[in-house]
C-alpha cells in the first residue's frame, strides 16, 4: 500500500529588531523576533524613573503612538527613543535703570530649580552701579548670584558719576567780611562762584588775593571753579576825613551897625 502525506507550506517568516536607547525597555525586550508573515505585532515603550517616552523609529520613519502595532509583511527594525524628564525651571526676570546694563542681558529666561545665576551689572560711560534689586530687597555685590528655587526679579540700578567738586577757601584781614562768610565751601566743576566783600566802619576793601598770589580789585569777584581756591579779602584802614576849614565872610548889608557872615566848608 502507498499513502502520500501532503502538508501544509508554512507562510514565511519575518524578523522584527527591537532596540531602545538608555532610559527604558520595551515589551517585548528589545531583540530579535521572526513572526509568520501577516501577524501584527504590538510593541509597548516602559521608560525608566526620571525618563519620558519620546518616539519610535520603525525602519527609520518616526511614530509617536505607544503601544506601536507592526505589520509583519518585511523584515522591519523597531527603535525606542527615550528622553530624560527635564527639572522643573523657574523664570529669572532682569531689568535695569538707564545708564548700564546686565549680563546676561536684560529679559526673561528659564532654568532649571538649582541652578545659581551669576549676573553682572555693566554701567555705560558716565555712570556707576548702584545697587541690585532683588524680590524687592536691595542688594549691592556685583556680580551677584542668584540660587533659582522660585521665579525671581532682578533690576540693576544705575546712577550718573556727578562731577567733581572743589574747595573755595575764603579768608580775609581785620577791617571786614565777605559773602559767603570765610570759610570753606564745595562747589561743582565748572560752576561760578561768586563772593562779594563788605567793608566794616572805618575800613575801604583794597584786593583780593587768589590763590596767594593773584591781585584782583574788582567786587564782587567770580571765581571760576576748575580746581581748589583760596581767596583772601584784604581790607584797609579809610584815611581820616580832615577837619572843614571854615571861611567867615563879612557882607555888609548896607545897614548900618549889621554884618551878615557866611560860613562855608571846602574839601581840603
Amino acid at each position: 500500500t502507498l499513502h502520500a502525506v501532503f502538508v501544509a507550506i508554512p507562510p514565511p517568516e519575518h524578523t522584527l529588531a527591537i532596540s531602545s536607547t538608555t532610559g527604558g525597555t520595551t515589551d517585548p525586550a528589545p531583540g530579535f523576533y521572526r513572526y509568520p508573515e501577516g501577524t501584527v505585532v504590538t510593541v509597548t515603550a516602559i521608560p525608566d524613573a526620571g525618563y519620558l517616552f519620546d518616539h519610535w523609529e520603525l525602519n527609520g520613519a518616526t511614530r509617536t503612538e505607544n503601544p506601536i502595532d507592526v505589520l509583519m509583511d518585511s523584515d522591519h527594525t523597531l527603535y525606542t527613543v527615550f528622553v530624560a524628564i527635564p527639572p522643573p525651571q523657574d523664570t529669572l526676570t532682569i531689568s535695569s535703570t538707564t545708564g548700564g546694563t546686565t549680563d546676561p542681558a536684560p529679559g526673561a529666561r528659564l532654568y532649571p530649580v538649582g541652578t545659581v545665576v551669576g549676573v553682572t551689572a555693566i554701567p555705560d560711560a558716565g555712570y556707576l552701579f548702584d545697587h541690585w534689586v532683588l524680590d524687592g530687597t536691595a542688594r549691592t555685590e556685583n556680580p551677584i548670584n542668584v540660587l533659582i528655587g522660585r521665579d525671581h526679579t532682578l533690576h540693576a540700578v544705575f546712577v550718573a558719576i556727578p562731577p567733581p567738586e572743589y574747595t573755595l577757601t575764603i579768608s580775609a584781614t581785620a577791617g571786614g567780611t565777605t559773602y559767603p562768610a570765610p570759610g570753606s565751601y564745595l562747589h561743582l566743576e565748572g560752576s561760578v562762584a561768586m563772593v562779594i566783600a563788605y567793608p566794616e566802619k572805618g575800613y575801604l576793601f583794597d584786593h583780593w588775593l587768589i590763590d596767594g598770589v593773584t591781585r584782583e580789585t574788582e567786587n564782587p569777584i567770580s571765581l571760576l571753579m576748575d580746581k581748589d581756591h583760596t581767596l583772601h579779602a584784604v581790607f584797609v584802614e579809610a584815611p581820616p576825613v580832615p577837619p572843614p576849614k571854615i571861611n567867615m565872610l563879612a557882607l555888609g548889608l548896607g545897614v548900618a551897625g549889621m554884618v551878615g557872615i557866611a560860613y562855608y566848608a571846602t574839601k581840603k
